[in-house]
């Protein structure tokens, strides 16, 4: 990430993709690598992280930037709580989960998010919670159509409890 090596052809379109009249959302923004990079490009980014250690370190990385609004939760097909799987051994393999234990964090909607602003770029990165999200958003991609990168895995979202059919 430090030497701008980070998935170069996805950042390369996300960057291209990018609409500087709108406002951009990176769920599961992790440490900030795609917020930072949105940042440049458009007016403002919402980055939402819900795990405690990754969001701090997106904090940091954040921290003066302008356009940038961090928010610690887990984005989701309703407000309210839910469980957050954390993994011990990748930093980024964090996910909501139906069943199963794990840390308590609160959940919120794109769409409530959202609600007066012009919305052109929804970076999604989820370990499987992606069709709850894009359920949270039906609002938003209705009535702005915003350009959505999203992260694909069928089993994923069996483990996680979800239907990819869905979306």
């Amino acid at each position: 990430i430090a030497l701008g090596k980070y998935e170069p052809y996805l950042s390369e379109l996300i960057a291209e993709k990018a609409d500087s009249s709108r406002i951009a959302i990176d769920v599961g923004a992790n440490i900030g690598y795609y917020t930072v990079l949105l940042a440049k490009k458009v007016k403002k980014v919402y980055a939402i992280e819900p795990e405690k250690e990754s969001y701090e370190i997106l904090r940091k990385n954040t921290r003066g930037m302008t356009g940038v609004v961090t928010i610690m939760a887990a984005a989701s097909d309703k407000k309210g709580a839910g469980k957050l799987a954390v993994s011990e051994e990748n930093f980024g393999d964090h996910r909501l989960v139906t069943e199963g234990t794990g840390k308590a964090v609160k959940t919120i909607t794109l769409d409530e998010l959202a609600e007066e602003e012009r919305v052109g770029l929804i970076k999604i990165d989820t370990q499987g919670w992606e069709p709850k999200v894009i359920e949270g958003a039906k609002k938003i991609i209705s009535r702005d159509r915003p350009v959505i990168f999203l992260e694909y895995s069928p089993t994923r979202y069996e483990e996680t409890g979800n239907n990819g059919d869905r979306m």
